[in-house]
């Protein structure tokens, strides 16, 4: 039998809103962002560059997951949090990596992913890495057809990280100053297997846990006005941005930190918010931005973080794994079933010999999760369990992996379910 990693996508989920097409009930949360951009793609004033020239190329996601579960529980929502906190100084340690420059094009969301995996890998001591953006921008496969220049968002990038396709070294894939190209120039050898991608929503106790726990986060804002005077929302004298409009989100940019006491001036067509405290932003401007690359938000701000993506766990690549799943990408719509139990079952046959040794879930709500593994099913009914991961607690909604407690030989053309 050859002796290498199998790991399956295979999904059966308790407490969970699934999808299938004959779902009727409880549509998913949709993202209002997301309506307010097609309104802005019919009426032609959708921007991917900003009124001073900034690229921006964020696209809002068709629908938001869901947090309640999480955030009903009182004791998610007051831990005892540090007023300040930077990742570029963590009891002297530097957490962050070089500010990146998406130059004139529009992939910030793929600058703010590679930002925070690069954060979160040399925060947990793994490495420090360089990765690249080109290829999660060419090569994510989200929307089909889309240019360089067009924009993405997390959906996007988890897509392309949990089926293994990256992320690459950026030696391998350099960014360079692309035009806007429409295909990927090829995948290349992960630089290590993405095998978490979270989400969560309105809850920013949470995003700071998460920033101290795994590092630099992913978020949306609204960038409106100019950057070079504080004409706008920016004020470019002490580093600080406060939009307190309704357009909607339209650049990617990552948390690597806070201070709840930060002063924000903000420019002068947003003024300043009613309180202090603000998250500092890592941007893809270049260095010439800001401090050095960097800024700060205001917690009022009315289009920022409102919603966050990390991808907190990971594995060594490894040249013999395979990896069996059913969608290249997560669930951009669709409906749960109307109650707090769903079930998917999903059939794969085995390409060789092989041993079993993970295997992982998509979940669009917190809650709990059961995965079990079966050799049979004859009409509706499964048996000769193989394997099974006990119910499991889904803090966020997004992609879990799991360790059986030991590998299962499955020997080739073997279906299992």
């Amino acid at each position: 039998m050859k002796k290498f990693t199998l790991i399956i996508i295979w999904l059966f989920a308790l407490g969970l809103s699934v999808f299938a097409q004959q779902a009727q009930d409880e549509p998913l949360n949709q993202n209002p962002n997301y309506s307010k951009y097609l309104q802005k793609i019919a009426n032609g004033t959708w921007q991917t560059v900003s009124d001073d020239g900034r690229p921006l190329g964020y696209i809002p996601p068709q629908t938001l997951p869901n947090n309640d579960y999480y955030n009903l529980h009182p004791a998610n929502t007051t831990r005892s949090l540090p007023a300040t906190y930077d990742l570029r100084n963590v009891s002297g340690q530097n957490y962050m990596t070089a500010v990146g420059d998406q130059d004139i094009s529009g992939p910030c969301w793929a600058f703010a992913t590679v930002a925070s995996l690069e954060s979160s890998w040399k925060k947990k001591s793994i490495g420090t890495f360089d990765l690249s953006e080109r290829n999660l921008t060419t090569c994510h496969d989200y929307y089909t057809g889309w240019t360089i220049c067009d924009g993405g968002n997390a959906q996007a990038a988890s897509g392309y990280l949990t089926r293994f396709d990256g992320p690459t070294l950026e030696a391998n894939d350099p960014y360079g100053s692309p035009d806007c190209e429409t295909t990927c120039g090829g995948l290349e050898t992960p630089a290590r297997y993405v095998t978490g991608a979270l989400t969560i929503t309105e809850n920013p106790a949470a995003y700071k846990q998460s920033i101290m726990d795994h590092g630099g986060v992913y978020t949306s804002m609204g960038w409106y006005g100019a950057s070079y005077n504080s004409t706008g929302y920016y004020n470019p004298a002490d580093q600080t941005y406060y939009y307190n409009g309704a357009e909607g989100t339209n650049h990617g940019v990552t948390i690597v930190g806070w201070d709840d006491n930060k002063v924000v001036t903000g420019g002068a067509t947003g003024g300043a918010p009613s309180g202090n405290g603000a998250w500092l932003i890592k941007n893809s401007w270049g260095t010439g931005f800001g401090d050095g690359g960097y800024f700060w938000i205001s917690y009022e701000d009315t289009e920022a973080a409102g919603y966050v993506s990390y991808w907190p766990t990971s594995t060594s690549y490894d040249a013999d794994a395979q990896l069996y799943h059913r969608d290249k990408h997560p669930p951009r719509s669709g409906t749960g079933y109307g109650n707090e139990v769903g079930y998917v079952l999903v059939k794969y046959v085995a390409s060789a010999d092989q041993k079993l040794e993970k295997v992982s879930a998509w979940t669009r709500r917190t809650g709990f999760m059961a995965i079990e593994i079966y050799d049979t099913k004859t009409g509706n009914v499964l048996s000769d369990l193989l394997a099974s991961v006990s119910e499991q607690t889904c803090d966020f909604p997004g992609y879990y992996t799991y360790d059986l407690s030991s590998p299962v030989e499955i020997a080739e053309e073997k279906i299992f379910m």
